[in-house]
């Protein structure tokens, strides 16, 4: 279960909860009030526009398919007892005006008559998407809440045929939580991009450092060239970036890759 928290809940004060509240026509929110927090658990099993929560909760928990105890799985976050870690799978938009097609192609064709979808984008979807067409979405892919505070620090890169890259990982909370650091692919070659080439999971208790190694598959680094045909590695820099989520980066680094023509 992905759960998004802003503060340990279990140290405030239950008060009231106000009435339940329609966000839209699929996803209907459960509100609950502790002081001057607010929290919003979502059920879906999509990405979905939430456009009346901005500003208006501190935390939104992303419940997908609970099950029979959900409701005592959430609690148990809600409370404090379990330390959320969760990491979302897909990006948020702030409304679905920033999707490529915000209209459902085929929404205006007569029912049993066929139609084509045009994937303008390519290969730029999702969190590519987004971070091509420069948009700031409400939750980018990644993006995920704890009760405690990580930090990475000491970044290594190495090159060659492909890519090690590697840095330590500490939590400076107070409390045991884990971590999930992303390492993205920003620029490849002289050419500008954005792709996800790796991540761990990472469970440390509070004070506790962990060295995290990640080799990175020369096919990600890659593109496919349907003339030779193969994966086709072009020589030069790599720079990659590691982050809690894909917009939000906290180390950056370099190294040199060797050209490379890989079997399909």
């Amino acid at each position: 279960m992905s759960a998004t928290a802003t503060a340990d809940m279990a140290q405030v004060p239950a008060v009231a909860a106000p009435p339940r509240k329609k966000v839209n026509k699929w996803l209907v929110t459960v509100s609950i009030s502790f002081g001057t927090l607010m929290g919003a658990i979502d059920s879906s099993i999509v990405n979905v526009a939430l456009p009346q929560i901005r500003g208006a909760v501190g935390a939104v928990m992303e419940a997908w398919y609970p099950g029979q105890r959900g409701g005592q799985a959430i609690a148990n976050v809600l409370f404090g007892r379990v330390n959320p870690s969760g990491r979302l799978p897909m990006t948020f938009p702030k409304s679905v005006a920033q999707n490529p097609r915000p209209v459902l192609p085929g929404s205006d064709v007569p029912e049993g008559q066929k139609f084509d979808v045009d994937y303008t984008e390519g290969a730029k979807v999702g969190y590519r998407w987004f971070a091509d067409q420069g948009i700031t979405a409400l939750f980018p892919f990644g993006f995920g809440l704890s009760y405690t505070q990580f930090a990475y620090r000491n970044l290594s890169v190495t090159g060659g045929t492909t890519l090690t890259v590697s840095f330590d990982a500490t939590n400076t909370g107070v409390v045991a939580g884990a971590t999930t650091p992303q390492i993205y692919l920003v620029s490849a070659a002289g050419n500008r991009t954005m792709r996800l080439i790796g991540f761990d999971k990472v469970t440390l208790s509070p004070g506790q450092t962990q060295h995290v190694t990640a080799t990175v598959d020369p096919r990600l680094l890659a593109d496919f060239d349907v003339a030779a045909p193969g994966w086709r590695v072009r020589g030069g820099a790599y720079d990659v970036s590691v982050g809690r989520s894909a917009t939000d980066f906290v180390l950056s680094g370099s190294a040199t890759v060797a050209p490379a023509l890989l079997k399909p």
